[in-house]
Order: structure tokens, then sequence, then C-alpha cells
């Protein structure tokens, strides 16, 4: 059993974010999707450039949903850990995780919950941090600086043992 303690601040609160965000299928695809417009539109500016139209109504519309699609969920992600941190959410709370064999335990000044490993959806470790996912779209976010070599790889023991977890480490 160890612990470690660490606290967010606005940036490693955003990057987590965005890394739970990145993982998911549907960003992945609504990205894709946006560079297949935004290439689409350009295409059509250019095009429409060249044969001496000038209308920016043709293509940059488009461009415009395409770009959105591209970078809407970053700027999403940035709106929403800004106001976390103003609002003094739980996770921007100084917190303590304990892991042992079987299961974690977060807690922090207004919040306690313990958590069965073999309950998580999965763990994934990104460059930053390591992410239990508890479901498709919610993880808690442990800072990789918050945790040291031997503790790290401890922890990549206790859940490599752990029957039917999707582990994804680096």
């Amino acid at each position: 059993m160890f612990q470690t303690t660490f606290k967010l601040s606005q940036q490693e609160l955003y990057k987590g974010l965005i890394a739970i965000n990145r993982s998911l299928f549907i960003t992945k695809l609504t990205k894709g999707i946006g560079i297949l417009v935004t290439l689409i539109s350009l295409s059509i500016l250019f095009s429409n450039l060249y044969a001496g139209h000038y209308s920016i109504f043709t293509g940059g519309f488009s461009l415009l949903i395409g770009v959105y699609l591209i970078f809407g969920t970053e700027l999403i992600v940035w709106r929403q850990s800004k106001k976390l941190v103003e609002n003094n959410a739980q996770i921007t709370e100084t917190t303590t995780y304990t892991f042992d064999q079987t299961n974690y335990q977060l807690e922090g000044e207004s919040f306690s919950t313990r958590l069965d490993y073999a309950k998580l959806h999965e763990v994934r470790e990104t460059k930053e941090f390591i992410l239990f996912r508890v479901s498709q779209g919610l993880a808690h976010v442990v800072p990789r600086r918050a945790l040291s070599i031997e503790q790290l790889a401890g922890l990549k023991g206790i859940l490599a043992a752990i029957p039917g977890l999707k582990l994804e480490f680096r």
C-alpha cells in the first residue's frame, strides 16, 4: 500500500481533461470529420479563386465548421477547466490517493471515494497522467509527477494482476 498527495493546477486540469477527451472514439471521429471538411472547404475556396469567383461564402462557412470540429472540444474543455478552478470544484482540491492490492481511495477536503480496480473501465497512461477510467467519459486523473518511479512500477504491477482490466501503458 502507498499514498500520494497532489493538487492539480489549472493547466494540469486542462491537460487531464483533454487527455480524457482525446481518448474517446467520438472525439477522434469528430476531429477526422473536421479535417475532411476543412480540406474540402479549402479546395473549394482555392478552386473558386483560381476560376475568378471571389465569393467567400462558397467554402468559407464550411471551413469555419471544419475548424470548429477540429478545435472546438479544446475550447470547450479550456472553458470548463477555468470554471472548475473559479468555482473551487472538488477536482481542484488537494487530493490524497491511497493504492492497495484491490482498490484505491481518493480523499479531498470535501470528499472521500473508494473504488475497486475490477470496477474500472480502463487504466490508461499518457505522457503526463494516469487515467483511471470509471466509465467511457469519466476518469480520475493522477499526474505522473505525483508518483515516484517505484510507486509507478508498483501500481503497474498491481493493475496487471487484476483480471479483465483493460490497461494501456506507455
